[in-house]
């Protein structure tokens, strides 16, 4: 097994650090299934993705030394040492922020406050209106007339409507003296 620095086809960019791979044999196929490359970051380049964690995400990083996410994803799982890494770097980043946040809490900047409250403490702004009648009581129902003639509707209204049951519906309302048909 030899480890020897490589550029891959992704990595044109001359600025993108130099990644170390090494040539492994696939298993598949009895055996005959070729070389593969398998990168190793060095513990600098640990150190940069530990760093870089802060402010960009794993494709970003992947971007940075130059190769595709799925690769990225492939290193830190086969060097679990660097998925720590990159979570680390996260959560101090996340730490940091914090501390700023409930810096500007403590010193009473009302958006900062909001903000805690809301992501943190489950508070919720919601725009309820509540009606209600006179002194607090109901509200009184307006009985109103609804004038509908029957004979206006044409003959695929009216089938329409018996078919979904307003018909029905219509005439219990007369009967009930709710709705006024000019007719009946």
């Amino acid at each position: 097994m030899s480890i020897h620095t490589n550029r891959t086809k992704k990595n044109r960019n001359p600025l993108a650090p130099r990644l170390n791979t090494v040539k492994v044999r696939r298993s598949g196929n009895g055996g005959n299934g070729g070389a593969a490359e398998k990168f190793i970051l060095t513990e600098e380049q640990a150190a940069q993705v530990e760093a870089l964690a802060a402010y960009l995400t794993p494709e970003w990083i992947a971007d940075y030394f130059g190769v595709s996410r799925p690769t990225f994803e492939r290193i830190m799982a086969d060097q679990p040492e660097i998925a720590l890494r990159y979570k680390r770097g996260l959560a101090r980043a996340v730490a940091s922020t914090a501390q700023s946040l409930l810096s500007l809490v403590r010193d009473g900047n009302l958006g900062a406050i909001c903000f805690f409250l809301k992501c943190r403490a489950g508070w919720r702004e919601t725009d309820r209106m509540e009606i209600s009648g006179p002194d607090g009581g109901v509200i009184p129902f307006a009985h109103f007339h609804l004038h509908l003639d029957l004979a206006d509707f044409t003959e695929d209204e009216l089938a329409l409507a018996e078919r979904m049951g307003v018909v029905q519906q219509l005439k219990a309302a007369q009967v009930a003296g709710v709705v006024h048909s000019d007719r009946g």
